[in-house]
């Protein structure tokens, strides 16, 4: 999902708020993005969603200084134009809603992966992955064979763990799929 917002000329705002449920707390997070929570009675954190770090274009494609500010359940993007800024300016970061089971591969796991094939894949994270279902792991599988095929294979030495986010709690016809990234640590 994205949240997008367009500054159509000078006189356009110039920061964009957005309002959470409730329940849900709002947490900034070190790269700009803000982690979506909520603090159970038990004193457990939940993890609902993301939104990944702020960005804005101008018309021309020149970046333009943005970041949020959290007060409450208000998520507000600030956009820091100058005179130089060609309008319209776009923000349109990107909102990840939902429970997600997170699963880690070294690159000797992703090696592993790469070599077996994707049905052997498949069979391997339905008894890996409880709960799932082996619809859900062979989309994954799946998922992970062209992630790295893609990258043309391993997640590189800087950032070696490749994390895929299982999300759950969808129904099948709105699942989603894994989410995929290579990281430094986990």
């Amino acid at each position: 999902m994205r949240l997008q917002s367009i500054s159509e000329n000078e006189g356009a705002p110039s920061r964009y708020s957005y309002e959470f449920s409730d329940f849900v707390d709002l947490v900034l997070r070190g790269d700009g993005g803000t982690g979506i929570t909520e603090r159970t009675q038990s004193g457990s954190v939940v993890k609902y969603g993301e939104i990944d770090a702020p960005w804005a274009f101008d018309a021309s494609g020149t970046p333009v200084q943005t970041y949020y500010l959290v007060e409450g359940n208000l998520l507000t993007q600030v956009i820091i134009t100058d005179p130089g800024t060609t309008y319209p300016v776009i923000a349109d970061p990107k909102l990840t809603l939902g429970k997600r089971i997170y699963w880690s591969l070294t690159r000797t796991e992703q090696r592993y992966f790469g070599t077996m094939g994707s049905v052997a894949a498949a069979a391997y994270l339905c008894g890996q992955t409880v709960g799932l279902g082996c619809a859900a792991a062979s989309a994954a599988a799946a998922g992970i064979g062209l992630y790295l095929s893609d990258r043309g294979g391993l997640c590189p030495t800087s950032a070696p763990w490749l994390q895929v986010g299982f999300p759950y709690g969808f129904p099948a016809q709105m699942w989603p799929g894994p989410s995929l990234a290579c990281l430094k640590t986990v």
